[in-house]
């Protein structure tokens, strides 16, 4: 019964521990991260290849019912 008191008291240490370095850690940054403008043509294969990846990557959990 000593064995497992020292292990539960071990186990709580280390979950009281991990709770309050969520609850201090900094929140991320992102201000130094630049933006890139990209140039994408509207023409009727870019489209197809649009729908097809949106088709087979997104639509199975984005699109509505």
């Amino acid at each position: 019964m000593k064995a497992l008191g020292i292990l539960l008291g071990v186990v709580l240490i280390i979950f009281i521990g991990f709770f309050v370095f969520l609850k201090f850690k900094p929140l991320p940054n992102y201000s130094d991260i630049s933006i890139q403008e990209i140039n994408v043509q509207a023409d009727s294969a870019t489209l197809a290849l649009a729908k097809k990846l949106v088709d087979h990557n997104c639509a199975g959990c984005h699109r509505p019912e």
